[in-house]
Order: structure tokens, then sequence, then C-alpha cells
């Protein structure tokens, strides 16, 4: 971890240069954005995985993140790389709640009912 200018934590696994390319694409830049977009992606994929979703669900919260940083990056504001991380990070778990919130149980077949309740 360091400190930056306005004595902000910087973690140092952070990409160089994100900050830089979200602000870029604040001001216009559309490829500024193309180029953390694998960054931006792997990261949310990863967490979608970590919180219990299936690779092609991850993928599919992955797209959905990119698409909402996309859409609302240029109305955001960033005091640090941390901050813009965590913004990301908020949106990938509001996404992944969702979509368990969406998610229907799959109904249990009569059989198995018997089966799980037989010796009662």
């Amino acid at each position: 971890m360091t400190m930056d200018e306005n004595n902000s934590v910087q973690s140092d696994d952070t990409p160089l240069g994100m900050l830089e390319a979200i602000q870029a694409f604040q001001s216009g830049d559309g490829e500024a954005f193309e180029s953390v977009c694998p960054q931006i992606w792997s990261a949310v994929y990863v967490r979608a995985c970590k919180m219990g979703l299936a690779p092609e669900e991850s993928e599919d919260i992955a797209q959905k993140v990119l698409v909402r940083v996309y859409l609302h990056a240029p109305k955001a504001k960033f005091t640090g790389t941390g901050r813009l991380w965590s913004w990301i990070y908020t949106i990938a778990v509001r996404e992944i709640y969702k979509y368990w919130g969406r998610k229907r149980p799959e109904f249990v077949s009569e059989e198995a009912l018997h089966v799980l309740f037989a010796d009662r």
C-alpha cells in the first residue's frame, strides 16, 4: 500500500493507469475505456466466481458490469484508484445480488420429496 498526493491509501496491486484511463474516458477518449475493459472484466469475473456463480453466469455478470461502468463512469467522480475499484466492485456485487434475486428456485419433484420424507 502507498499514499498518493491526497493522502489516500492506494493498493499496490491495482493496475497502473486505471484511474488515468477512466479520467481520459470521462473526457471523451473512448479508446481509453477499451484499454481497461480486460482488467475490469477479469476482476469482476473472479469476484462473481468466488461468490458462487458458475463460469457462464460470471461472464454474464462481468459483461453487465462493463456496460454499467461504461454508462455511468462519465458522471462519476473518483479521488483515487482505490475508490474507482470500490465503485466497480459495488456495481459487481449489486449485479450478483440482483441475479440471485431473479434466479428462481428449482422445484423438487414429488418423487424426491417422497424420498426425503420417507422416514417420517
